[in-house]
C-alpha cells in the first residue's frame, strides 16, 4: 500500500556520505539557490509525491529533503502530505533531479490525493511530527501502517491502540513517545487495522483484530470464563471455552476478531462463579 520510489538521476549527481553537511531544501529555496517543483499527480507513474530540484548556481550543492516536509494541497479539504525521511542527494551546478517518494496522510478526514491533486512545498513546521519521525527512524520502524497511524495521533488525536509492531520492546518506546506528545495514556491492547485509501474519497480505518496481555491476581485457583460487552452492558460474545488459573498473578493473551464492529467503547470481561475478575476497556 505505502512505498516509497525514487526515480532514476537526470545528469550531474554527485555522491556523498550522510554524515556531510547538507543544505536543506528550504533553506536553499530562501537563498535562492534552487528551484523546486511539485509535479501534479497525473503526470508520472507511482505511488507518491514527485518533486524536481535544479540547482540554479554554477557550483555543486550537497542538499536534504528533511523528514517532516509538507506538501499542501490546493484544495482545502484533500490532505496535506509529509515524508518520513531525510533524503540526502547532490547536484552540479544547473543540473536537476527528479525525487518521488510516498508521503503520509496529516488530515485522517480529509480526501486521498486524486489524479488532479497539485502541491505546493512547505518547510517543516510542527516540532511535534518532527520529535516523532526522529525516534521512528530510531527505531528503525520500516511498517508504513505503524508510521500512519502514529502521524494520526499526533496530528488527528487517533486512538494510541492503533500503533503497535511485532516486538513489543519497540512498541513500548513508540507509544512512550506518542504519550508525551500527545497526553494520551497507553493501552493494554493493539488494533490491527486495514487502511481503506480510494484517489478523491475520505481515508477509512477497519478495525480487524484487537489483542494484547491481560493480567490479575487469583487469590486462588479459578475457572475463568470471558464475555464481551458494549457500552450499555449488553453482552455482544460470549467465549465457550473455560480456562483454569493457579493461584498468584496470572497473565494470557487475549485476542479476537472485530472487523465490522462500530466505533465506540467495549469491554473484556471475565468471571469465576459470576463473581468478575477482569473487566478491561477497548476503544475502536
Amino acid at each position: 500500500m505505502l512505498k516509497w520510489i525514487f526515480a532514476l538521476p537526470v545528469f550531474g549527481l554527485l555522491a556523498f556520505s550522510a554524515r556531510d553537511n547538507a543544505l536543506s531544501l528550504e533553506q536553499a529555496l530562501a537563498e535562492k539557490k534552487v528551484e523546486l517543483s511539485v509535479l501534479p499527480y497525473h503526470s508520472y507513474e507511482g505511488d507518491g509525491i514527485k518533486i524536481k530540484v535544479k540547482n540554479l548556481t554554477k557550483k555543486s550543492l550537497k542538499l536534504r529533503l528533511t523528514r517532516g516536509s509538507a506538501f499542501v494541497p490546493d484544495e482545502d479539504d484533500e490532505q496535506t502530505l509529509i515524508n518520513s525521511n531525510d533524503e540526502l542527494f547532490a547536484l552540479e551546478g544547473g543540473a536537476f533531479k527528479n525525487l518521488q517518494f510516498f508521503g503520509y496522510c496529516t488530515e485522517l478526514t480529509d480526501r486521498s490525493p486524486g489524479m488532479n491533486s497539485s502541491f505546493t512545498f512547505r518547510a517543516p513546521a510542527n516540532l511535534k511530527l518532527q520529535r516523532l519521525l526522529h525516534v521512528v527512524d530510531s527505531l528503525k520502524i520500516k511498517d508504513q501502517g505503524t508510521i500512519q497511524h502514529a502521524i494520526w495521533c499526533v496530528t488527528n488525536n487517533e486512538n494510541i491502540g492503533y500503533v503497535g509492531t511485532d516486538n513489543p520492546a519497540t512498541t513500548k518506546a513508540l507509544r512512550s513517545t506518542l504519550c508525551q506528545l500527545t497526553g494520551q495514556k497507553d493501552v493494554w491492547y493493539h488494533t490491527r487495522s486495514a487502511i481503506r485509501q480510494v484517489p478523491g474519497e475520505r481515508m477509512t480505518v477497519v478495525p480487524k483484530v484487537i489483542s494484547g496481555d491481560i493480567s490479575f491476581i487469583a487469590t486462588e485457583p479459578v475457572v475463568i470464563k470471558g464475555v464481551i460487552k458494549d457500552s450499555t452492558g449488553k453482552v455482544l460474545v460470549t467465549n465457550p471455552n473455560t480456562m483454569s488459573c493457579p493461584k498468584g498473578k496470572v497473565t494470557f493473551e487475549f485476542k479476537m476478531q472485530i472487523q465490522g464492529w462500530a466505533p465506540g467503547t467495549y469491554y473484556v470481561v471475565y468471571t469465576n462463579n459470576d463473581n468478575e475478575l477482569i473487566n478491561q476497556e477497548f476503544k475502536l
